[in-house]
Formats: structure tokens, C-alpha cells, sequence
């Protein structure tokens, strides 16, 4: 018996939530499809209270969600805080006389209230005699007024307006979440109106398409840039650093960067007047180190990021949403670090998205050629530029803090200058201070070791490698090795890693250089020449490229034609 009971409660709770569920479906549809300028009150003399653009009740709406036809009696229950359903429509006429009280059902109605609605003049001098005078001058029929609902094509209604905008990502969540602002505004009673409920569907699709822009590229695309560095990795880091591979974050934190506090101070300086800053420079300039000492510098934990490869329009568009709604939640400013890879087509559209959002600090740092390409930065956009370069005097400072920390391989400095030539990258030069040899010098070294090593097949993979690499490009590692008919790819693969020549990308499928100068110098040294040219690497390259890098370096390697033609015996 007790267990029976139980059932029939939890039936009746069930039966309940559903009830106030489709009254909140039926007013969510009222209010989006409703003319502007009126609005509805909510829990006001019935459940919804329609009035027009002058502030005129028009219509006072029970909604019914029966599991049977509605009867006359379910009409006639007490409403909390009134009376019948004859004082009801009198209280409400007195106030509002031309106003109409409708009864909206789920679950259709009864013969007789079917009859009443029908016309059915016996019917209505029945009901009409049951629910009592609502007035001398007025007929029961010409104030009460029933609505059939159908919850499909109610909810269909609700979908349509719900998908026509930016909430349409999720219909589904964005029509659970106003059900839900409809809830808090009933038990507020407050009034809506159609303006107001489209205002909030806004801000509801912008949250849900935020919060699904945020699950995909969180952690993918979008990158916190934490402080944390195991203790065991800092030997690795070390020698990653020493060998000249691409800087992350972690060098820095593990303090393994060249300060540069002239460089730093103007990009400090470049945020102080505006929300963009952007770092240019040749390859090997030390944009990434520049760029990750002022993130790491001033900007507090949890409050950076990166974002390094842009793979289209659609993906761009989903990192800023996602970066647009996290910023609009913190109460300080943001920053965002874009490391522009080569060819890179979508970071303008991307900076440009991005430098609206009042809460968000962008920092670029972008290859010279690139930057030189065109420049696609909008005229609406203000940003501060830091173009970066090399001479003796930074040469000086860098000895000297190298000096500092006891790594003393010269002379002097002038000494380190001279072997140094005067002229290259800071790459390069940092390079000759760790090892005493120039950076030509350690891979003509490593070249000539591999070349009495490794097969044909595996230097013509190598260079294909390096070739694209010196333009900023991965190619695709198994196509690559396929192409270059690898009998042990694996084997030779971390051969390569292990010389500090390639390296598996962020995304395991591609394999690309430590870095452009390494590459480029690199590529000059495994090309002979006879046996293997610069355009035999370059086929075999074109063929291992995803399709999103084909065009730069087709364009990277064309604009550089009459050298490399001139340098490594171009094939005609």
C-alpha cells in the first residue's frame, strides 16, 4: 500500500513538472513570436497576462496540461489567491473591460466545453448558466475564449526562432536555458516582452556557442600558459635551448631565454598605449623568447595564452568566441600571445575579431616575410609594431649575460665577434656562445657524419623535411616516408631527433625542423648538389605537405627563385 502510494506521488510530481513545463514551452512561444511593443506578465491575473503596446490587457491565459480532456470543473478549480472562475473574468473586466479570458489546453476539451467553443448554442446557455453572470450587458461566450495546443507544433515554433540565430549552435541547451529564465521570471512575476526575450536568446546562444567553442579548442588551439616546469626536464630543456629548437614557454620559465630589456620595455611600452602589440622579425630573431618573457614577466599566472596554428575561417571564428566569452568573465584584462605560422591566412581576421573585446591584450610575433606580404591588418585595428633586429650592440649584452652566468667560450667579446662574421641571426649567435663553434660548423659536422651513416632514401627524407621547414612548413610523416620509400621509418626518424635536426610537430602526424635558420643551413649542407638537389628534396616535400601548406611554400620558395636557382643547382 505504502509503495503504491509512493508511485501515485511521484506520478503527480511527474505530471506536475510536465504541466509547468509546457505552460513555460507555451509562454517562451508567445514571447518570441509575439508583436514588439507589447509584453506578457507572468503569474499576473492568470498565468500569462497579454497586453498591448498602450499597457491594455488583451488576453489572461490559463494554461492546462491535463492527461484527460479539460472539463469544466478543471476550469472552475480555484486559482491560488482566487476565487472561481466568474470572479476571476469580473475582477479582471472591471480593470481591463474589452479584455478576453482564454483557456489554453494540452489535452483538448470535454463535450461540453468542445460544444461551448463550437458555437453550440444549448452548450453555452448550460455553461454559461454553471459559471455564472460575468455581466448584464455581456455573453459568456463574447469574454471566454478556448485554444487547442499542439506541443509538437508549439515546440516546432520555438526550434524555428530558437535556430533562426546565434543560439541555433545548440537549440536544444539554448531552449532549456529560457524555459529556465522564464521559470525565474514566474516566480518573480515579472513582466516580458518579445524584445527582452530575443535580447536574452542573444546572450544565451553567445554563452552556449562560447561554452562549445571553448570544448574545442581548449587545451587544443588555445593554450594556458602555465608556470610549472618539472625539475627533471630541465636538463632537456637545457639542451633543446642550446641547440637552437623552436622556443615554448617552459625555456622560459626555466629561465633559459637571453634577457633583452631594451626589446622588453617597448613592447611593455606598446601595451601601455593600446590592447595590440606585434612583434616582427627574420627567422631566428628571437620573437617567440621576446614574446614569452613579457608573458611570463607581466602577465599573472592564469591569465595567458597562446594560440599557434589557425587551420581555417571556422576554426578562427571558434577561438574567438571561446576567448571572447572566457575574457567577458574575468574582471582583468586577458592576454593572448598569436604565433603566427608561416602562411598563416586567418591570423588578421582573427586579430581583428579579437582586438574588440575590451578585456582581451593580443600579442603577435610574426615572421618578416610574412609581415611584409601585405600587411592584412585592418584600418580599424590600432596596434603597436616591435620590428626586431640584430647588431653588435644587443651582441655585446648577450655576451655578457652569458659571461655572467660563467659560460665564458671566448676571449672576449670582440674575439666572439669576429668568429662570429658581424652579421646574422641572434639564433646563431647565441649558438657560437654555448658551443664555441659557429652553428654551420656543428651541422656541416653532423652532415658529413650522416652522410658516411644513412641511407640515400634517408637523407633525401631529411631534406625534404628540411626544405620545407626553412619556409615554416611540417609535411605529413607518413606520406613523407612512403614518398622516400623508408625501409625503418621509425629508426630513422629518431635518428634525426636524436641529431636535433627534426622534430615530431604538435600534432603527431607531422614532422617538421627544430627551426628556419637550422633548416635552411642544414638543407644547404645534405644537398650536394649531384646526388641529391634542392628541387629533388622540394618534390618529394610537395608531396608530403598538407594541403593548407602548399601554398606557402610554393609562394616562399618562388619568391626566393633566382637564389635558390643561383645556390642549389635548380633543376630546369
Amino acid at each position: 500500500m505504502a509503495a503504491t502510494q509512493r508511485a501515485g506521488r511521484a506520478r503527480s510530481a511527474e505530471r506536475t513538472f510536465r504541466g509547468y513545463r509546457l505552460q513555460l514551452l507555451y509562454t517562451l512561444w508567445r514571447c518570441l513570436t509575439g508583436p514588439s511593443g507589447g509584453s506578457i506578465r507572468l503569474e499576473g491575473f492568470e498565468d500569462l497576462d497579454v497586453f498591448d503596446a498602450e499597457g491594455v490587457l488583451a488576453e489572461a491565459i490559463q494554461v492546462k496540461a491535463y492527461n484527460a480532456p479539460l472539463t469544466l470543473s478543471d476550469v472552475q478549480e480555484e486559482k491560488s489567491g482566487s476565487t472561481s472562475l466568474r470572479q476571476r473574468i469580473a475582477a479582471i473586466r472591471a480593470l481591463f473591460p474589452n479584455a478576453r479570458i482564454k483557456i489554453s489546453s494540452y489535452s483538448g476539451f470535454g463535450p461540453e466545453l468542445a460544444a461551448f467553443d463550437e458555437g453550440d448554442v444549448a452548450a453555452r446557455r448550460r455553461v454559461g448558466t454553471k459559471v455564472g453572470s460575468v455581466g448584464s450587458d455581456v455573453e459568456l461566450a463574447d469574454v471566454l475564449e478556448f485554444e487547442h495546443c499542439d506541443e509538437q507544433a508549439i515546440a516546432a515554433r520555438v526550434t524555428e526562432e530558437v535556430a533562426s540565430g546565434i543560439a541555433g549552435a545548440d537549440v536544444t541547451t539554448s531552449t532549456e536555458l529560457m524555459l529556465y529564465w522564464l521559470f525565474q521570471a514566474a516566480e518573480a512575476r515579472a513582466t516580458v516582452t518579445r524584445d527582452s526575450a530575443l535580447e536574452r536568446l542573444g546572450q544565451v546562444g553567445r554563452f552556449v556557442s562560447g561554452r562549445a567553442a571553448h570544448a574545442a579548442e581548449w587545451f587544443t588551439s588555445i593554450r594556458p600558459l602555465t608556470r610549472s616546469v618539472d625539475s627533471g626536464a630541465l636538463d632537456a630543456l637545457r639542451v633543446q635551448f642550446d641547440n637552437g629548437v623552436n622556443v615554448r614557454f617552459e625555456h622560459v620559465v626555466a629561465g633559459l631565454d637571453v634577457l633583452r630589456p631594451e626589446k622588453l620595455e617597448v613592447v611593455v611600452d606598446g601595451f601601455r598605449k593600446g590592447s595590440v602589440v606585434i612583434i616582427h622579425g627574420v627567422s631566428g630573431q628571437g620573437k617567440s623568447c621576446l614574446a614569452y618573457r613579457y608573458m611570463h614577466d607581466h602577465v599573472p599566472n592564469a591569465l595567458g595564452y597562446e594560440i599557434r596554428r589557425i587551420a581555417d575561417l571556422l576554426q578562427a571564428q571558434r577561438i574567438v568566441l571561446a576567448l571572447s566569452e572566457h575574457a567577458r568573465q574575468c574582471t582583468t584584462p586577458v592576454y593572448v600571445y598569436i604565433d603566427v605560422q608561416p602562411g598563416d591566412a586567418q591570423w588578421a581576421t582573427l586579430l581583428e575579431e579579437l582586438a574588440v573585446v575590451p578585456q582581451l591584450r593580443i600579442l603577435v610575433g610574426i615572421r618578416e616575410e610574412d609581415w611584409r606580404r601585405g600587411r592584412p591588418v585592418g584600418a580599424s585595428t590600432a596596434f603597436h609594431d616591435v620590428a626586431l633586429t640584430f647588431d653588435e650592440v644587443e651582441a655585446r649584452q648577450i655576451f655578457d649575460h652569458y659571461l655572467d652566468r660563467g659560460r665564458r667560450t671566448f676571449v672576449d667579446f670582440d674575439d666572439a665577434w669576429r668568429h662570429f662574421g658581424g652579421a646574422g641571426p641572434l639564433l646563431e649567435f647565441t649558438y657560437l656562445l654555448t658551443h664555441h663553434d659557429t652553428l654551420h660548423v656543428r651541422l656541416a659536422q653532423q652532415v658529413a657524419t650522416l652522410r658516411a651513416e644513412l641511407s640515400p632514401k634517408e637523407l633525401n627524407f631529411l631534406a625534404a623535411i628540411l626544405s620545407a621547414s626553412e619556409f615554416g612548413c611540417a609535411l605529413n610523416v607518413r606520406r613523407a616516408s612512403d614518398a622516400a620509400k623508408l625501409d625503418r621509418p621509425l629508426a630513422t626518424l629518431d635518428r634525426l631527433e636524436r641529431e636535433y635536426l627534426v622534430r615530431v610537430a604538435d600534432d603527431p602526424e607531422r614532422v617538421e625542423g627544430l627551426h628556419a635558420v637550422r633548416s635552411r643551413i642544414a638543407l644547404d649542407l645534405v644537398c650536394d648538389g649531384a646526388f641529391l638537389t634542392w628541387a629533388a628534396a622540394a618534390e618529394l616535400a610537395l608531396t608530403a605537405l598538407p594541403e593548407d601548406a602548399i601554398e606557402t611554400f610554393l609562394f616562399q620558395g618562388l619568391n626566393t627563385f633566382t637564389w635558390v636557382a643561383d645556390h642549389r643547382n635548380l633543376a630546369t
